[in-house]
């Protein structure tokens, strides 16, 4: 037994002051990030019941994750599911040449501060010549969920409001309902499906800013179009696994709609001695990253630059089932 204590004893001399230090932040980190998984793991959905119309139906999901009161997140999440009948569409927060955005009212609620509205990337439909920008069959709008009093129960009371069509547009309203009590995150969930739900919603929101692999990189307005130069890592060229990118316009304080289609042309590989496009027979496999898309001024506008001037132009980017949203101030 002394022996033993000896050579402990003297291994501890050559252990240093910042060994130890760094051996405990190693433990508490480790700590933390247990801790941190157990309450992802343990997150619980509440959904309200589906509440119809004549041709949608619309429920509320809510992710409360397994929290002490005391360390309370600043917001839930949440997303709106709207069901409408196969080939049927509802509009995207910029409608397009025409339709509706959907109008959320939280008016009725309790103890709710803030719903915030998370737009997941949109398809582009033409109606009669018209373009519009919106979601089919189903859309689902991540929201996060701000109370005005943390740790304290919640009851959200939304009556939508939404315009749904196909060859005709029919107005639809349902009045939803659910009650979040901070309680039901203590019960024991192994695999919830409405938080899968719910992450899946928030994976469809397009990223703010630049990737490192699908960018934007410059914008230019002239007088007849919008000329947008963008990257993407993955090539930009379409092909039967991917679906031609596509680029969604909106201009500020009542701009110019441009819903209409972008034409995307392809910039080839250059070669960076002769400064020239690279041969495609001895390149083939060489993704074509670089491209950029034409926007065509609406009819009847004789100078977009100058209609354009003082707003503000927002670009969402949809590339290989990613997205990106950027904001350019002209």
């Amino acid at each position: 037994m002394i022996l033993k204590l000896s050579v402990i004893t003297m291994h501890m001399k050559y252990i240093s002051f910042s060994d130890i230090v760094q051996f405990l932040g190693m433990v508490l980190a480790l700590i933390l990030f247990v801790v941190a998984g157990a309450n992802a793991a343990n997150a619980t959905g509440v959904a309200s019941d589906w509440v119809e119309d004549e041709r949608i139906r619309a429920r509320i999901l809510v992710d409360v994750p397994t929290i002490s009161v005391a360390s309370s997140p600043k917001f839930l999440r949440g997303v709106l599911e709207l069901d409408m009948p196969p080939g049927w569409h509802t509009y995207w927060r910029t409608p397009g040449d025409s339709g509706l955005a959907p109008v959320l009212d939280w008016a009725g609620s309790d103890n709710l501060k803030q719903a915030q509205i998370f737009w997941p990337v949109p398809r582009r439909f033409e109606e009669g010549g018209f373009y519009t920008y919106g979601y089919q069959d189903r859309m689902s709008l991540p929201l996060h969920i701000t109370p005005q009093k943390y740790g304290q129960d919640i009851a959200l009371r939304l009556k939508l409001n939404v315009l749904i069509c196909k060859e005709i547009c029919v107005p639809q309203q349902v009045q939803i309902s659910l009650g979040v009590k901070m309680d039901d995150a203590k019960r024991e969930e192994k695999s919830d499906p409405y938080v899968a739900r719910i992450n899946a919603a928030f994976d469809r929101v397009p990223h703010k800013g630049d990737l490192k692999s699908l960018k934007i990189k410059n914008i230019v307005v002239g007088v007849d179009k919008i000329v947008v130069s963008v990257f993407d890592m993955r090539g930009l060229a379409q092909n039967d696994n991917h679906p031609k990118p596509d680029i969604f316009v909106e201009i500020s304080d009542g701009g110019p709609v441009m819903a209409a289609p972008a034409e995307l042309i392809l910039i080839p590989p250059q070669d960076s001695v002769q400064n020239k496009p690279i041969n495609k027979k001895s390149h083939i496999n060489i993704p074509i990253r670089d491209g950029r898309f034409i926007i065509p001024a609406p009819d009847g506008v004789e100078n977009l630059s100058a209609l354009i001037s003082g707003r503000v132009i927002g670009l969402t980017l949809h590339s290989h089932s990613r997205a990106i949203e950027r904001e350019f101030q002209f």
